[in-house]
């Protein structure tokens, strides 16, 4: 999928994660969705794309990634695993590293964080139709469904991620990993 398609599927998903954390108040509902859309685009832009210019010339004549494409900021499980724990403290769960902090506005941050990681797990779910693979567990481990090319079929997936997150956020179907915190 492409940067723009990953925008559309970012503000597709946005009301998820906004229901998440509305009991925080409209601000951490708006935060959610906005970094939801940020979070969408992350894998990529976390590459650090590095402009290449011509020596005499001095003009651009392409950009290379500081961090190769689709390794250590496309790993699902990462993305999924902080997911859950930021959804877990925005429900006031506890991590025994956390407690000692005395944060003013933590719900915002977790809330903040909450639509942050959706976004970049929901990257990472559009780009496994993809022929090209992305890593599951591991920078190393590879997977790919290879169902289309990477800009094919953008607008439908973001309707059906559209269609997904209204019915989970109105019909209080939470995903499976997240069941125990979210229902």
């Amino acid at each position: 999928m492409t940067g723009v398609g990953h925008l559309y599927t970012g503000f597709a998903l946005a009301l998820y994660p906004a229901s998440i954390v509305q009991e925080h108040g409209w601000l951490a509902m708006c935060l959610a969705a906005g970094a939801t859309v940020l979070g969408s685009t992350a894998p990529d832009w976390l590459e650090i794309p590095i402009t290449i210019k011509d020596k005499d010339t001095k003009k651009r004549i392409g950009t290379r990634r500081l961090i190769k494409h689709r390794t250590w900021t496309h790993v699902l499980l990462w993305w999924i695993a902080a997911f859950w724990v930021c959804a877990s403290l925005v429900r006031g769960d506890t991590l025994p590293y956390l407690d000692s902090f005395d944060w003013t506005h933590k719900d915002l941050l977790f809330s903040t964080l909450v639509g942050f990681t959706a976004g970049g797990v929901l990257h990472l779910l559009c780009d496994l139709p993809n022929k090209q693979s992305i890593p599951l567990f591991t920078p190393w481990d590879r997977f790919a469904l290879n169902f289309w090319n990477s800009n094919r079929f953008e607008k439908p997936v973001a309707l059906v991620v559209l269609g997904l997150s209204i019915w989970i956020t109105f019909e209080s179907h939470y995903p499976p990993l997240i069941s125990n915190y979210l229902s």
